[in-house]
């Protein structure tokens, strides 16, 4: 043979190879084709599972009226705010609490 016809028919092996090795791996799709059934049950038991268990989340309802009573909005509440500091603060321990303010 040639070595032309060489170098073009190994060429067109190496794309095939990589066409099919796309396909099969990085598709994510040639586990099914390898495994065959049993990753289409197993992912089939899950779906399942998951409709069945969104079903029960859709019946469920929260009363939310609490919220509006006066009496839960007429709570106070009694937490200190956070100081804003730079990202890059860094305390220093060895400071007395009355300098750290001054910041």
């Amino acid at each position: 043979m040639n070595s032309t016809l060489k170098n073009i028919t190994g060429l067109l092996i190496a794309l095939v190879f990589i066409f099919v090795g796309y396909n099969i791996f990085i598709q994510g799709d040639g586990l099914e084709y390898i495994a065959g059934s049993a990753v289409n049950d197993e992912k089939l038991a899950k779906a399942q599972v998951f409709i069945k268990r969104s079903a029960t989340l859709d019946q469920i309802k929260i009363d939310t009226s609490i919220f509006e009573d006066p009496l839960f909005l007429s709570y106070r509440s009694f937490s200190n705010p956070i100081a804003e500091l730079p990202y890059n603060y860094q305390r220093n321990p060895f400071i007395e609490s009355t300098q750290i303010s001054n910041f």
